[in-house]
């Protein structure tokens, strides 16, 4: 079960029943003990490390550390996550769980390409991966069918755009590769030309307390995710009038949306979502940026490189720490 990020008690109210909502405003009771989030982020992130780790040294101590997380939330039937999200992102007095909660597995999304380099490990039999391959299955399914997930894909937001990076992420661990091009194809009008405006602007997150960092988050899963997810990654992402993703990816880094509260870039990396930096790129952030979306000739968006997660941190091998733990949302 988890908490909605931005509701907290009415202090109006002897019990606080209903929450009201108070956007931008991280309340901390999200990462605590009291609901399953922080241990959902803990150990997709330790997945993820441990993943990197056994890639790198092909020691066998990392897989099985590994294989003993993901046992325990995807495979024992005792301890193992129901494949649904119907209690995330609750609002006590007000709903048990919403649609908006989906976005609170995008970890889980990430941990996928590190769960394909343990597939060829010993430390996990034919049966057991099967099984965690059975549960993303039923996850997937229910983020296709149920209202919950149909609602999440109907979001014109940054919900809308990381609900395809999931929903196609999952897709192509399942070799459903029909489906995430599909995605990718519709990302096209129902993402990016619904979402940016001609003048580069993103209407539905400026209105946001912290615009800053949700332009910035759904322009990373637009221009950085959605793109590295298609298996066909010479595709164009081309629209009608392409000069709104120059323009959008123009106004990341001009500086001239509205900056978070102080604080809030803190709970963002946290939370697991990508850190907005205060300041100009770095020299590799903008070499990612680059490949992602290159404009040549000026004003057109000529096409869009897929980086997959993998090589991405790769890239950066200097910085990895084989030591198992959390990945930075930084990293992302």
């Amino acid at each position: 079960m988890g908490l909605a990020r931005y509701f907290w008690p009415d202090p109006t109210k002897p019990d606080g029943l209903p929450y009201i909502s108070r956007d931008g405003m991280s309340n901390p009771d999200v990462d605590s003990d009291k609901y399953d989030y922080h241990s959902m982020v803990t150990m997709s992130g330790a997945v993820n490390s441990l993943g990197l780790a056994y890639f790198l040294t092909h020691s066998e101590k990392y897989a099985q550390k590994a294989h003993d997380l993901l046992k325990v939330w995807y495979v024992d039937a005792a301890t193992k996550m129901n494949p649904n999200l119907n209690y995330a992102q609750s609002v006590p007095g007000v709903a048990t769980g919403r649609k908006e909660g989906i976005i609170d597995t995008l970890q889980m999304a990430y941990m996928i390409d590190s769960l394909e380099m343990l597939r060829e490990s010993p430390a996990f039999n034919t049966t057991e991966f099967s099984a965690v391959t059975a549960w993303f299955t039923s996850f997937l399914d229910w983020l296709r069918t149920s209202t919950f997930g149909k609602g999440e894909e109907a979001a014109n937001n940054n919900h809308g755009s990381w609900y395809d990076v999931q929903t196609m992420r999952y897709a192509i661990f399942l070799s459903n590769n029909a489906l995430a091009m599909q995605l990718a194809e519709l990302a096209k009008t129902r993402r990016i030309g619904a979402q940016i405006n001609p003048d580069g602007t993103l209407p539905q997150e400026l209105s946001r307390t912290n615009s800053l960092f949700y332009s910035e988050y759904d322009l990373t899963a637009l221009f950085g995710h959605l793109p590295a997810r298609c298996r066909r990654r010479r595709r164009s992402l081309r629209l009608p009038d392409d000069r709104r993703t120059q323009r959008a990816q123009g106004a990341r880094f001009s500086g001239s949306l509205r900056r978070p509260q102080q604080g809030l870039a803190l709970s963002a990396a946290r939370d697991g979502r990508p850190h907005v930096a205060h300041s100009a790129p770095s020299a590799s952030r903008r070499r990612v940026q680059g490949a992602c979306v290159r404009t040549d000739p000026p004003d057109v968006v000529r096409r869009s490189t897929a980086i997959t997660h993998r090589r991405a941190r790769l890239s950066e091998i200097g910085r990895v720490n084989p030591t198992p733990g959390p990945v930075s949302a930084a990293w992302f």
